[in-house]
């Protein structure tokens, strides 16, 4: 127990280094998202008849109010007209402000209904700019960045313990 009590003490300045990156990926993520779906989740199709939501799949469908054509991405289904409802999951996934921008990049960081989010805002915009921004998001913050802070307890274990 003395071993691990002591580790956590070592590492501590090399997970401050660890944890700035982190925070500066987060950031430098966080404002790409921003520049590329910043306001993209306000809108939804919303049933002329008898105020239902629209949903493809189950899932939110996003709408620009300024596409009307049906046959095109962004628009609505016949019968349905597209209205600012706010943005889905109580308001918080988004990429409209810094605060709501980092919270959306750190969920996917942890994995946590990436590949949910990424499938339904791909149906939204059809290109895969999304795509990419995930992937990238996941290989080099879940996958990278995270390992280094393991990799730097395991370093700061082995020295203890020898």
């Amino acid at each position: 127990m003395a071993g691990l009590v002591q580790t956590i003490f070592k590492s501590i300045p090399a997970m401050a280094n660890i944890f700035l990156l982190f925070l500066f990926f987060i950031i430098v993520f966080s404002i790409i998202g921003m520049q590329l779906f910043g306001g993209d989740f306000l809108h939804q199709c919303k049933s002329i008849a008898d105020e239902s939501i629209y949903t493809y799949e189950g899932k939110d469908y996003f709408c620009k109010p300024e596409v009307t054509d049906p046959a095109k991405w962004h628009s609505c289904p016949v019968g349905y007209e597209c209205v600012k409802v706010g943005n889905p999951d109580y308001g918080l996934a988004n990429f409209d402000n810094m605060l709501f921008a980092m919270l959306k990049t750190f969920e996917l960081i942890t994995l946590e209904g990436w590949s949910s989010f990424m499938y339904q805002v791909r149906h939204y915009s059809n290109n895969y700019y999304y795509d990419i921004y995930s992937y990238a998001v996941v290989i080099l913050g879940a996958f990278v960045v995270l390992n280094l802070m393991v990799a730097v307890q395991s370093d700061q274990l082995s020295d203890v313990l020898d």
